[in-house]
């Protein structure tokens, strides 16, 4: 889903990520469900950025 082209950039497959999800929220039942899975989904993603901006910070300020 993510991977770095031949510049060096990083490309992202949208499309790939949307079925992924997509097959995550086809097993809610509810509204109620398929909020409280948003909200979990959300919570990772927020922890989970969080902790690797930290170590990327540490690492820049190791290269400085």
């Amino acid at each position: 889903m993510l991977k770095r082209n031949e510049k060096g950039n990083l490309s992202f497959d949208g499309f790939g990520f949307e079925l992924f999800v997509s097959s995550l929220f086809d097993k809610c039942k509810n509204i109620q469900e398929l909020e409280w899975l948003e909200e979990r989904m959300v919570e990772i993603i927020e922890i989970t950025e969080e902790t690797y901006e930290e170590e990327l910070e540490v690492e820049n300020e190791k290269t400085i």
